[in-house]
């Protein structure tokens, strides 16, 4: 009996009704766990929108709206309390979700990408935020109209993005926009509002240089602000100290000074006399005493009054916080200006630790404290080389660091783990430019698909990534201790040299007026100093040089022949060839007898020039080609992309060595003859490119040199791209393109390409193009690459990257050094130059492929099969880049 009323009790309970979780509750218990956020309990902020969100999720499913609208809360919860990276992943979740579930004009559609978009402009990932603002504010200008808050509140998040991202033009429309808007709007929060906006127009048009006009948005923002706020309220002074900064910048000191005095008192109250904005004030006031410098009347309160805004932040921040950066920056230059330069080194160099470096400063500082004896030689050597790989930032050398860490970890399955990773970022910076292209289009234009499917592989790439890293992480967590972070020291730098090698930077600063700097460095010593002369006196004798390089008859170039261009080249100048080696490396480094090997960093103009036609002795009328006192003469020269390539060669020993040792096409087929190029979509390479039956030969002859068997030499219709992207070519020693080497805005036939190729035979779906892109998608082991093309090296403008895009390619794809051409190259004497390269090595295995182009060079010039052969133009074209053993 006793069971029987158990059971009966049992399904009375099961039938009763269950509550169900209603959206009125939704609502009240995200308010609820808002509540508790601005009340303080930001952690139990958070567990609360947890259960509140997991409620939803059973309640109503993970794709409703209401599931989606709680989640926003949560993730702004998980921001609340630092987990960036949680939220963050959180939001792309939802985003993912509601992309899914929803269509691009539904409200919640709309929240989720502005959440989204917001958390990833904030996270430093303003690209990928920037077609999810574009797609929030069109869809609310859609809904709810141009004029509404709400829409303008997305374009404001529209134009701020832009702004991150350097698109001053774009915000500056979108700002204006919204001005124009709020002009017709009648709310209460009006005031603000427009003066917010008028805010930011000023900062964008400061941005841009337009100082008129952004001082004049000043003037507008700030009696707005103050009518709302009041005049003593901390929003209104925020944003008149930037109105002082902005008129002290554009050299309107008294009015400058004037807006300090008037925040003097004012920050005191509203902030107090010893906060962070207080120190602001005293900045901006030691900077208006200091205009003029050394001689301004008020120059040693200045100096105090700089001294006690540090001191001020300190006390309140990190030491290496980034708000400390500009007022020590601005402290070290008014100290070198008062001759304290020991002092001045050592705040900037606490300004670049908390984000505000400058390179300029940095060497003023440094060299003059050694010549002052306020700091020791060595000390300052030691940061002048450091801040010299850093200030190496180029495309080159970062292919050179993927390089580094993938032989780092022996070419095995982690390399392939870290070429994962690197190969992904770049995927995904494609990726992304793909979609704000199609996401900013008109709406007509707009194809939902196409962005779906391409946010579909921008997270699938991303994921990727992640996997990828993830593993690389847990079998190699030291993996930058391997590389070394990048740089060298002096010790290291110094040890890789070894008693024969010599190590010689330049370096051109971002500005006209920056100092040249050069250090030269050899196993007994380092040298350094400032240089002579200016970045544009040096762009200008790099001009002299190559113009006096004019070769357009018979050139592995894009260019048809001019059968009118003169068989020998220009007079060469060899005046400018001399003083810019005086004016450059000869600061820095004497030649004595006791170096063999010259590895050389030249940035800025001097990058447009192979190195070993500067000439290290006076010329005058009398000198010849035999007479001149080539650099070439004296060392084996080595160019590096940068200084840290030093260190590749000896971690690619450790390496896997490659099976064959050489992979070579020459003369490849440019016209359709022969080639099915019907599966290429379009023409073959035609008329422009001339054949190089030449090449054959010379292929023939390095082979022969390299002892390699016939199967690796791809002639005529063989030398294809297809064929190349077939093979396994990290089994190849060497790779060796004898062909046409194009660059950027060449045409051939009817294209113009966008990018530097090489020309291959087309055919089996591929155009004979071999472009950057591509290269930089092969996976390669080679110790050298020899591209015997033209402009292979650099373009045609002095002051470039150090590289081609062609080259940084091959870099980037696995080669751990390159042959390399700086101009259009003569195609018989470099027939000569490459079988005399190989031919010196097969002679003398012992001998360096930078001593063996040594060699090959001087045998050109004292004993040239042709007599025109002795001048520079055919050469000195070609560089190692890279050492290559």
């Amino acid at each position: 009996m006793m069971k029987l009323i158990a059971l009966l009790c049992l399904l009375v309970a099961l039938a009763a009704p269950v509550h169900a979780y209603t959206q009125a509750e939704l609502e009240q218990e995200v308010q609820h766990s808002e509540d508790m956020y601005r009340s303080g309990d930001i952690r139990g902020a958070q567990s609360y929108a947890q259960t509140v969100y997991d409620k939803a999720t059973a309640a109503f499913g993970p794709a409703s709206a209401d599931t989606l609208y709680a989640g926003i809360t949560l993730a702004n919860m998980m921001r609340g309390v630092g987990d960036d990276a949680q939220a963050l992943a959180f939001l792309e979740a939802l985003y993912g979700t509601a992309t899914a579930s929803f269509t691009q004009y539904a409200p919640i559609r709309i929240k989720v990408s502005v959440a989204y978009a917001n958390a990833l402009s904030d996270l430093g990932q303003a690209q990928k935020a920037l077609p999810l603002h574009v797609e929030a504010a069109a869809a609310a200008e859609t809904l709810l109209g141009a004029d509404n808050e709400t829409t303008l509140v997305f374009y404001f998040n529209l134009a701020k993005t832009y702004e991150i991202l350097g698109y001053g033009e774009q915000a500056l429309a979108v700002y204006r926009q919204i001005e124009g808007s709020y002009g017709r709007i009648a709310s209460p929060d009006n005031l603000m509002q427009r003066g917010n906006v008028a805010a930011q127009i000023a900062r964008t048009l400061y941005q841009m240089e337009n100082v008129p006009e952004g001082l004049a948005a000043y003037r507008r923002a700030l009696p707005l602000l103050a009518d709302y706020w009041g005049p003593n309220h901390p929003r209104v002074l925020e944003q008149k100290l930037v109105f002082g900064y902005a008129l002290w910048r554009s050299g309107q000191d008294d009015e400058a000074g004037e807006v300090v005095n008037s925040l003097l008192a004012s920050a005191t109250v509203a902030y107090g006399p010893n906060s962070v904005f207080y120190g602001d004030v005293l900045e901006l006031q030691a900077l208006t005493f200091s205009k003029g410098g050394l001689q301004a009347p008020r120059f040693a309160q200045a100096l105090s009054l700089m001294a006690q805004s540090i001191t001020l932040k300190e006390a309140q921040l990190d030491p290496n916080h980034n708000a400390l950066g500009r007022p020590m920056l601005e402290y070290a230059a008014m100290l070198r200006d008062a001759g304290q330069f020991g002092t001045a080194a050592q705040f900037a160099l606490k300004a670049e630790k908390a984000g505000a470096a400058s390179r300029d400063l940095l060497i003023q500082t440094l060299v003059a404290a050694v010549d002052a004896g306020q700091m020791a030689d060595s000390d300052a050597a030691a940061e002048l080389f450091r801040i010299l790989q850093q200030s190496s930032s180029s495309e080159a050398g970062f292919a050179s660091l993927q390089l580094a860490a993938r032989a780092a970890l022996n070419d095995g399955a982690d390399a392939a783990l870290f070429r994962q990773v690197t190969d992904s970022a770049q995927r995904q910076s494609g990726l992304e430019a793909q979609l704000l292209e199609v996401s900013m289009r008109p709406l007509a234009e707009r194809d939902s698909v196409h962005e779906a499917a391409l946010r579909g592989q921008i997270a699938e790439n991303a994921s990727t990534a992640t996997r990828a890293q993830a593993a690389l992480d847990a079998n190699h967590p030291n993996i930058a201790d391997l590389i070394g972070g990048g740089a060298l020291s002096i010790p290291e730098a110094q040890a890789l040299l070894g008693a024969e090698g010599a190590l010689v930077v330049v370096d051109f600063g971002g500005y006209r007026d920056s100092p040249v700097f050069a250090m030269a460095m050899t196993e007994a010593g380092v040298g350094y100093t400032i240089l002579p002369d200016w970045a544009d006196d040096y762009a200008a004798a790099v001009e002299q040089i190559r113009t006096s390089i004019s070769l357009k008859l018979g050139t592995r170039a894009a260019a048809p022949l001019d059968a009118s261009a003169a068989a020998t080249p220009t007079p060469f100048a060899f005046l400018d060839a001399a003083l810019l080696y005086d004016r450059s490396i000869g600061q820095v480094f004497a030649i004595n007898g006791k170096r063999k090997h010259l590895y050389l960093d030249l940035r800025g103009p001097m990058g447009a020039i192979p190195p070993q036609l500067l000439i290290t002795k006076p010329t005058d009328d009398k000198t010849t080609e035999q007479t001149a006192s080539w650099l070439v003469r004296d060392f084996a020269i080595t160019v590096l992309p940068s200084v840290y390539a030093l260190k590749l060669a000896t971690l690619a020993k450790a390496g896997t060595k490659p099976a064959l040792p050489l992979l070579g096409f020459a003369n490849p087929v440019y016209t359709a003859t022969g080639v099915d190029v019907s599966a290429a979509g379009g023409q073959a390479l035609r008329g422009s490119l001339t054949p190089l039956p030449e090449t054959e030969g010379e292929l023939l002859q390095v082979a022969m040199a390299l002892k390699a068997p016939a199967d690796v030499q791809r002639l005529g219709v063989a030398a294809s791209e297809a064929a190349l992207k077939g093979l396994p070519l990290t089994d190849y020693g060497v790779l060796y393109f004898a062909t046409h080497g194009l660059v950027s805005g060449d045409a051939v036939g009817d294209e113009v390409l966008g990018e530097p190729a090489l020309a291959l035979t087309g055919g089996d779906g591929e155009d004979g193009l071999l472009t950057a892109t591509e290269i930089a998608k092969l996976k390669l082991n080679a110790d050298l690459v020899v591209l015997s093309a033209c402009n292979t090296a650099v373009g045609d403008a002095p002051g470039g990257q150090a590289l081609s895009g062609l080259a940084r390619a091959f870099t980037y794809a696995g080669a751990r050094s390159l042959m390399v051409s700086h101009w259009p190259v003569e195609s018989r004497s470099a027939v000569r130059m490459m079988t005399d390269i190989f031919d010196h090595r097969a002679g003398d295995p012992t001998l360096s492929a930078a001593e063996a182009q040594r060699e090959a060079i001087l045998s050109m010039i004292d004993k040239p099969q042709n007599p025109a052969w002795s001048h520079p133009a055919y050469w000195a074209p070609f560089v190692l880049v890279g050492d290559a053993g």
